[in-house]
């Protein structure tokens, strides 16, 4: 995979990821750890998506850490 292909936010969430899932101990990324950090930029698409669909980000971002 050519991250240099990938855009910077989305370079930037993999990175994120990445480093949640060493926090947690794991020794790969999931799409949870990638959902996570995809959830905690500040202004990236995915949070933005959230608020349109009404969906509170603070709760999936728990449910996110409950489940790592």
């Amino acid at each position: 995979m050519d991250l240099s292909k990938f855009t910077q936010k989305s370079q930037q969430g993999l990175q994120e990821a990445q480093a949640k899932a060493v926090k947690h101990g794991h020794t790969e990324v999931d799409c949870e750890h990638l959902l996570l950090a995809l959830c905690e930029q500040t202004d990236g698409l995915f949070p933005r998506l959230l608020k349109k669909l009404d969906n509170e980000n603070s709760a999936l971002s728990s449910a996110l850490e409950n489940e790592l």
